[in-house]
């Protein structure tokens, strides 16, 4: 039997699973936690360059925080490139820049994700390695 997971939940943890299996392409470190904004839920991912102990002790420079979730109003993904340190809620270009998947759609939040992260390692002008 063939098994369709249409369940946001279930796709964001893919998602999550997916991202996670890829950063090895990068040196740094990937902070994982929970997104609550309202009716989404999911994850946020801040991404700090190799040595870094924490956002803190860079003063919030040279990092980026990603959140993805189920969107509150359909069952579709969507992606925050750039959202609050603090809060994971998006900010400036984070909101603009929001990208909406289709609620099956794996594949696609997984390479936004990576590619806004390889972008910012790329003209951060922190050497991640």
């Amino acid at each position: 039997m063939k098994v369709n997971y249409k369940c946001g939940v279930r796709v964001i943890e893919k998602i999550l699973d997916r991202v996670v299996r890829r950063t090895d392409l990068f040196d740094g470190e990937l902070q994982v936690s929970e997104y609550h904004n309202g009716r989404e839920h999911g994850y946020s991912l801040l991404v700090l360059p190799a040595g870094s102990e924490s956002w803190e002790a860079l003063g919030g420079r040279d990092s980026i925080m990603i959140s993805f979730s189920e969107n509150r109003n359909s069952d579709d993904t969507v992606v925050y490139p750039n959202t609050d340190r603090e809060t994971g809620v998006p900010a400036g270009w984070g909101w603009e820049g929001r990208q909406y998947f289709r609620a099956e759609d794996v594949q696609g939040p997984v390479v936004f994700i990576v590619e806004t992260i390889h972008q910012f390692v790329q003209t951060s002008g922190k050497s991640f390695e």
